[in-house]
């Protein structure tokens, strides 16, 4: 073959490649949301302020310290009716309806919160700039 058709065959390639491309995860629902038996394991960060906002801005949180030694979440139940989170000191009730999971209430020792109208914590599919919002009623 001549370099012509080498060439021309080359950028075809990297053509594909760059369309196929994708930038940002799309969020999933069998992929993204938490499902029975899912553990999460959480420790709290020191603040540290992250500087000017815009564009072309590098913030650095590498030397971060850790400022207490963690906690775990589990989860119980289900997303086809009630998928429950389970922290140390709370309990969070969550519902899957279409596309949108919800919380519905959640439980503290000293508080009970049930939402007359849920409240709206993710939409699958979602796409990179995608925005969810949601009133505030219980």
């Amino acid at each position: 073959m001549n370099n012509t058709i080498k060439a021309l065959l080359l950028l075809l390639f990297l053509g594909v490649c760059i369309i196929t491309t994708h930038a940002q995860t799309v969020l999933q629902q069998k992929t993204h949301l938490a499902r029975e038996g899912d553990v999460t394991l959480k420790q709290e960060l020191q603040y540290k302020s992250p500087g000017r906002n815009g564009r072309n801005v590098i913030w650095d949180f590498s030397e971060l310290s850790v400022s207490n030694s963690g906690y775990q979440e589990s989860f119980t139940g289900s997303l086809d009716s009630i998928l429950i989170k389970v922290s140390p000191r709370s309990k969070y009730e969550y519902r899957l309806v279409g596309d949108s999971l919800s919380c519905v209430g959640y439980e503290t020792p000293t508080l009970q919160i049930k939402y007359l109208l849920p409240e709206l914590h993710c939409r699958c599919p979602m796409f990179f700039g995608d925005s969810i919002f949601s009133l505030y009623y219980s």
